[in-house]
C-alpha cells in the first residue's frame, strides 16, 4: 500500500510540473511522469520487512544472527532457533526459544502495530516491538496485517516445529 501512495504522489506532481511548467501535453507527458513515479518507488518505496536470509538481512538483528524471518525490529533464526527482539525503548536481545514464555498483540496511541513478548528473564520481563507504523488512514489494515503476520508466525514457531 505504502508503493502505491508513493506513486500516486510521484505520479501527480511529476505530471503538474511536466504539463503546467513545462508546457508538456499528451502521452510524451504521461510516460515521463510514469517512469519518474517508477524511479521514486524504487528508491523510497522499500519497506524493510519480510522474510529472507543472511546475516542480519536487512534488520537490525547482529551480524552473526542468521535470519529466516525478519522485519526492523524482530528477527527469527530457525536453524539455532533464537528470536531477535528490539523494543521500542531501542533495547536489543537474542533469546533462545525455549526462553520465550508468551506473546501478544497490541497497539500504541501513535498508530503503531506492537507484538509484545513475555521471556523468561527478571531483567526486561517482556518487550513491547513495534512491527509497524500506520502513517495514514489508508495504510491501517496493511500496518495491522504485519503485526498479526509476526503473532502467528510467533505462534507456528513455538509452538509446531522442534
Amino acid at each position: 500500500m505504502k508503493k502505491v501512495i508513493i506513486f500516486i504522489a510521484a505520479w501527480l506532481a511529476t505530471y503538474f510540473i511536466v504539463v503546467n511548467i513545462l508546457g508538456i501535453w499528451g502521452l510524451f507527458a504521461q510516460i515521463v511522469s510514469i517512469v519518474v513515479a517508477l524511479i521514486v518507488v524504487k528508491l523510497f518505496g522499500s519497506s524493510g520487512s519480510g522474510s529472507g536470509s543472511g546475516s542480519g538481512s536487512g534488520s537490525g538483528a547482529p551480524a552473526d544472527f542468521n535470519a529466516d524471518y525478519h522485519s526492523k525490529n524482530i528477527a527469527i533464526d530457525l536453524k539455532a532457533d533464537k528470536l531477535w527482539l528490539r523494543d521500542m525503548k531501542g533495547k536489543s536481545a537474542v533469546y533462545n526459544k525455549s526462553d520465550i514464555l508468551r506473546w501478544e498483540t497490541d497497539q500504541e496511541g501513535g498508530g503503531g502495530f506492537l507484538v509484545r513478548c513475555h521471556v523468561k528473564s527478571l531483567d526486561v520481563p517482556f518487550h513491547d516491538v513495534l512491527i509497524s507504523k500506520a502513517y495514514t488512514v489508508f495504510s491501517i489494515n496493511s500496518e495491522r496485517r504485519k503485526r498479526d503476520e509476526w503473532f502467528s508466525r510467533l505462534s507456528v514457531w513455538i509452538n509446531h516445529t522442534s
